[in-house]
């Protein structure tokens, strides 16, 4: 774990200012489900159809903002992505720390109590179509684990968003909701959605995890997107 200031020999003294805002998949995704046209200055973060711890997670997202040649960056994550950033964050200097302007990292849907599903192949084969296995980290224990490690005055970087499903269209996926506590948004549960020393910014309902659920993607949203994109540090 560190602390203080970032050492001078990881800075980037040289090289002119190129700020972005990362938008950061999940777990077993099949596309990056943010709208880069609904973000400025925003790219968007590909490692599809794995299944990843959130340290390798964290270094990958660091790896892919160097090779960019991206100087600092706020990250906007959705679902585990949220873990990986706030992992990157509180373990690793990166351009995270070089970021100013607004919220260093705003997630939507990020389970960091762990998800239900998480330990249950055939749960998450049921609801994503993937076959990306199982995922420690975001096992109830694993979420417990991870989130103990996780500095107060680091997790106070973070917004996190939540969405449920509504009243009109039922559950956002039956077969999840045999298994997740309720509400839920099909994947993440309200119950287990809270990180410790973060800023919780709110539910909205009529809002599901991912695309082919009753409700729509949460993060296809283009009101919150607005948000999101306002806050953002880069």
């Amino acid at each position: 774990m560190r602390e203080g200031p970032k050492p001078l020999a990881l800075r980037n003294t040289t090289a002119a200012a190129n700020k972005k805002l990362l938008l950061v998949h999940g777990y077993c995704a099949g596309e990056n489900e943010f709208p880069v046209s609904q973000f400025t200055d925003a790219v968007q973060f590909k490692d599809f159809k794995k299944s990843r711890s959130n340290d390798e997670f964290a270094r990958m997202i660091m790896d892919f903002a160097t090779k960019q040649g991206i100087t600092s960056f706020g990250i906007v994550g959705h679902s585990q992505g949220g873990l990986a950033a706030t992992t990157l964050h509180s373990f690793y200097f990166s351009g995270l720390e070089d970021a100013t302007g607004g919220s260093l990292i705003q997630s939507v849907g990020s389970p960091y109590g762990g998800s239900g599903l998480a330990g249950s192949l055939a749960s998450i084969g049921g609801i994503f179509g993937v076959g990306c296995g199982s995922n420690t980290d975001l096992s109830r224990d694993g979420a417990k684990r991870w989130g103990a490690t996780i500095p107060s005055n680091f997790a106070k970087d973070v917004d996190f968003y939540t969405t449920v499903y509504g009243s009109g269209k039922g559950y956002c996926a039956w077969g999840a909701n045999t298994v997740l506590d309720t509400p839920n948004d099909g994947t993440t549960e309200i119950k287990w959605a809270s990180l410790a020393g973060a800023n919780n910014k709110g539910t909205k309902t009529d809002w599901c995890h991912t695309t082919g659920m009753q409700y729509a993607n949460q993060c296809t949203d283009a009101a919150r997107n607005a948000i999101l994109n306002a806050n953002a540090a880069r």
